[in-house]
């Protein structure tokens, strides 16, 4: 019997709660103005004996069940093109680095040795 009991005070909270919700709910005028809409629009389509899935069809937004995709519209790819392959060579050294950007280490320690513009000048 303490089960039920437990039980029914348990229903009565979460009814409460519900109840609550439901008059915070009614109380939203964005909501109110959506449901306006849906009557309004359902008054349409009783008007015209029509059914909400026509709508689909009407405004040619029924994409899954005709099996036709959508018009692509403008899309990019989203991959990068690669970057261009830089061949320096140190005129000191004769040692020769290919990179495809400026993060390498050893490019690093020469532009931080020689200068920026002078190993930019190195490049073939």
């Amino acid at each position: 019997m303490p089960e039920k009991l437990k039980k029914y005070y348990e229903t009565k909270a979460a009814l409460e709660k519900l109840k609550f919700e439901l008059e915070n709910l009614s109380r939203d005028e964005t909501l109110k103005a959506d449901l306006a809409v849906k009557e309004e629009v359902q008054a349409v389509l009783d008007k015209y004996s029509r059914k909400p899935e026509d709508l689909l069809v009407l405004f040619d937004l029924a994409v899954e069940n005709t099996g036709k995709k959508p018009a692509p519209t403008a899309t990019k790819d989203k991959r990068r093109k690669p970057r261009a392959l830089k061949v320096y060579r140190n005129p000191h050294s004769g040692e020769v680095v290919k990179t495809r950007g400026a993060n390498h280490k050893v490019l690093k320690a020469w532009k931080a040795q020689y200068g920026a513009e002078t190993v930019e000048g190195w490049l073939e």
